[in-house]
This record gives structure tokens, C-alpha cells and sequence, in this order.
């Protein structure tokens, strides 16, 4: 619904499942991915840090995770690097970046 509400049919993806699985699926680099994992299962680093190994996103693309907010994230996770966060209630987002190293 949000990517047909942004008029991105034709440029989004959205691929639900295991993480592991649907990134081996990923053929070209993201823009933009979003992270939405089931809370309290310490699944984000992982993924981070898969999709660096896989090399991803585009240079200057962006990672937007979701997780609760008493849930700890490192700040810097393979290739990138935590360049914002914000807290909304019970959640947190953390957008991170390649690093400039």
C-alpha cells in the first residue's frame, strides 16, 4: 500500500520472508531498504551486515531500521554507519549510510 501511495510501483520492491533468502534475491543495488523485523529477535545486525557483505545499496542510499526502543543497534555494522535516529514512542528509526572511510 505504501509503495502504490508513493507512486513507486514500477521502481519498488517489497520482498517479505527470511531475510537471508529474499537479500541472495536482490539482483541490482537499493536506494532505499527498509528494515522492519520482528522486535526483540536481534535480527537487524544481521541483516546490516548482510546486505554489506552483498554490497546492496547504491553509494549514497539509505537503511532505515525499525526495532523497540529499549533495543540496542550498533552504530556502525559492516559498510555503514548509523547517521540518525529517532525515537517515537515505543519504536526507534535508524537510518545509516556507507561510511566515508
Amino acid at each position: 500500500e505504501n509503495i502504490k501511495h508513493c507512486g513507486a510501483e514500477e521502481q519498488g520492491v517489497l520482498l517479505a520472508g527470511d531475510y537471508a533468502d529474499n537479500l541472495g534475491r536482490i539482483r541490482e543495488k537499493a536506494d532505499i531498504i527498509l528494515l522492519d523485523p520482528p522486535y526483540q529477535k536481534d535480527l537487524l545486525e544481521n541483516c546490516i551486515r548482510k546486505i554489506s557483505e552483498l554490497d546492496l545499496l547504491q553509494d549514497d542510499g539509505v537503511i532505515a531500521a525499525e526495532r523497540g526502543a529499549r533495543e540496542e543497534l550498533k552504530e556502525e555494522i559492516g559498510q555503514y554507519v548509523m547517521f540518525k535516529e529517532k525515537r517515537y514512542g515505543t519504536i526507534r528509526i535508524s537510518l545509516f549510510g556507507k561510511s566515508e572511510n
